[in-house]
């Protein structure tokens, strides 16, 4: 899986909007627009933002259910991409690609780690 924003920042633009439900000057349908845009620009258009489209924000569970589905993606995210790790000293023969390792299973991933150390 691969998504369009560095992991960390992906991760703090789903944290920003979850943040965003719960000020008092919320407005939902600029809040769900921002929302798709951010999940779009992570991953994709596609089945991720038709979910946030059919949200009713002002429902009296449309707050939790937007909280529970960019939650979800934040997991998705921690689940399954990996953070590169920096490794100046380390000639780039021993290094991978972070791309290519996003493909990598658990085994592999510490594997490729431990030759990085």
């Amino acid at each position: 899986m691969k998504i369009g924003l560095p992991k960390d920042k992906a991760i703090y633009l789903l944290e920003k909007r979850i943040r965003e439900l719960d000020h008092f000057d919320f407005e939902p349908e600029a809040w769900k627009s921002k929302a798709q845009t951010d999940v779009e620009v992570i991953f994709g258009y596609g089945s991720k933002v038709t979910d946030l489209s059919f949200l009713m924000l002002y429902q009296p569970n449309g707050k939790l259910k937007a909280k529970r589905l960019l939650e979800g993606y934040i997991e998705t995210i921690n689940d399954h991409i990996i953070t590169p790790v920096p490794n100046s000293t380390k000639s780039n023969s021993n290094q991978e690609s972070f791309n290519d390792r996003a493909a990598l299973t658990k085994k592999e991933e510490v594997d490729v780690l431990r030759l990085q150390l």
